[in-house]
């Protein structure tokens, strides 16, 4: 049966067709009543003449209406007519995955980013129990955006249950499916739908597929015993950990793969993540705790510069003790003037003095330092009674404190420009991000209950893009709390693809 542009089925009328299959044929509609633009797919006869297959399709039509996750395609409704199922799907406006591969390579970004989302929603719809059975480029669409959306669930859960060699039922799907999904194993488990993406992935990174067969029976049989060739020998220049995923996830044995869409996920994300070394590079930052006495000035200094209000609070607290050392302090160099008989030792103390009275007038660092620690140094008599050997003992004592003093008052403000740093500038683009998000929400918020008072529905892209926004905004908000800044910028970028979108739409 095929459906003319123009022509109407229910509620919906035609406006183009969009895709075919083994099974299935889907077109591009709108919606009489509402004016929402979707896919409606449309159920062959083969299927409707089976009843106990049409039946389980039912039932897994129900399951997938339950699915509601960004990175896939929603089903919408279903019904019946003329002896046919049709089922109305969101529309994603974008380019299939495999037209995508046809027309250039796709950069490393780009591989790991699409993998990536289509694990988020395998990781989702395994997680309810529904296996996706046929995943492949034709069934990834990448909207304008980038964002990746997960396709053709119902029909392809539907299809473990027929023979492969039936006609049109595994034509197109052949080249990804698993090895234990072609022996017909009654044991298929959510791992069948890792194999398939590590097919997928190994054609994005390397431009081809990683078997050549010139009949389904070829194909089949590489699939089952061919191992494939690394894809770092084909391009040298992909990651070498990118290569060990896929062909982690292409191996032939379920148990040898990875175990969930999570760990894979997890892996995948690490092959940006890892060689951005900026959390490990930041703890570098305290090494100038241990300063040479050359460059001590230099470091105190930079220490007074960089305080923070709590150590002015400080400074403030221990100001009156300053003062008071302060005051003494103009002695010692009277002291020294006064003594020219010792002056062989001398040039030692004045050389360690120095900084202690230049030091002084840097209020941020002084109070932290507490150069007036030594006060059990009982004041004017020592220096009367001895003029030798109270500088000494005050010169010898000064020393103690001052590098072990600015040391504590360098470290403390340097333990927070750490890795926290950049989970605060994640956080604050965070905050920007979502102070946008309230004010498109809220437009939006307006445009629905327009719409509903006038018995319309709102475009389900936008209502597509407002869920993936709020859910991009929690998995970035979770990232944050355990101090995964790498991760919060991710799902910020994605986020803000969508923010982008609503706002060239609905205005900012």
């Amino acid at each position: 049966m095929n459906l003319e542009p123009g022509q109407r089925i229910g509620d919906y009328e035609i406006l183009e067709g969009i895709g075919h299959g083994g099974m299935g044929r889907v077109y591009k509609v709108r919606n009489t009543l509402s004016q929402r633009v979707e896919a409606m797919k449309v159920v062959l006869d083969v299927l409707s003449e089976e009843q106990q297959l049409l039946d389980r399709f039912l039932r897994e039509i129900r399951v997938l209406a339950s699915l509601d996750h960004p990175n896939i395609a929603r089903l919408n409704t279903a019904f019946r007519q003329d002896g046919r199922i049709f089922m109305i799907m969101e529309f994603v406006e974008g380019q299939p995955l495999d037209k995508l591969l046809k027309d250039r390579r796709l950069s490393l970004e780009e591989v790991v980013r699409t993998g990536s989302q289509v694990l988020d929603a395998l990781v989702y719809a395994h997680g309810r129990g529904v296996i996706h059975r046929d995943v492949k480029p034709a069934n990834v669409i990448l909207d304008p955006f980038g964002v990746a959306h997960l396709t053709d669930f119902g029909i392809a859960l539907a299809r473990q249950d027929q023979k492969l060699t039936q006609t049109g039922s595994t034509v197109g799907s052949l080249r990804y499916t698993s090895p234990e999904q072609i022996a017909a194993s009654p044991n298929l488990d959510a791992r069948t739908d890792l194999y398939s993406l590590g097919v997928t992935l190994y054609e994005m990174a390397t431009g081809q597929h990683p078997y050549s067969a010139d009949s389904d029976y070829q194909m089949m049989a590489a699939h089952i015993q061919q191992p494939p060739r690394p894809p770092i020998e084909i391009d040298p220049s992909l990651p070498a950990p990118l290569s060990q995923i896929i062909l982690m996830a292409m191996q032939k044995a379920p148990a040898h793969r990875f175990q969930s869409a999570e760990a894979m996920g997890r892996a995948l994300a690490q092959v940006i993540a890892k060689p951005t070394p900026v959390a490990a590079a930041i703890p570098s930052a305290p090494a100038p705790q241990s300063p040479t006495p050359q460059s001590r000035r230099a470091l105190y200094i930079l220490a007074g510069s960089l305080a923070t209000i709590a150590v002015l609070v400080l400074g403030a607290i221990q100001l009156p003790k300053w003062m008071k050392t302060s005051a003494d302090e103009p002695q010692t160099p009277a002291t020294a003037v006064s003594q020219p008989t010792p002056e062989p030792q001398q040039p030692a103390p004045a050389l360690v003095d120095p900084p202690q009275t230049v030091q002084q007038p840097v209020i941020p660092g002084t109070p932290v330092a507490l150069p007036p620690r030594p006060v059990p140094r009982p004041a004017p008599t020592t220096r009367a009674q001895a003029p030798s050997s109270a500088p000494t003992a005050q010169q010898q004592a000064a020393p103690v404190p001052v590098p072990s003093t600015p040391t504590t008052a360098v470290s403390q403000p340097q333990q927070a420009p750490g890795p926290p740093l950049e989970v605060r500038k994640a956080r604050d683009r965070m905050m920007t991000i979502a102070t946008r998000t309230g004010a498109i929400r809220t437009s939006l918020g307006n445009l629905k209950r327009s719409q509903a008072a006038m018995g319309l529905g709102v475009r389900s892209d936008f209502t597509s893009a407002e869920t993936r926004l709020v859910y991009l905004l929690d998995e970035a908000e979770a990232a944050l709390k355990s101090g995964d800044a790498a991760s919060a910028n991710q799902n910020l970028d994605q986020a803000e693809l969508s923010l982008q979108f609503l706002e060239s739409r609905l205005g900012k």
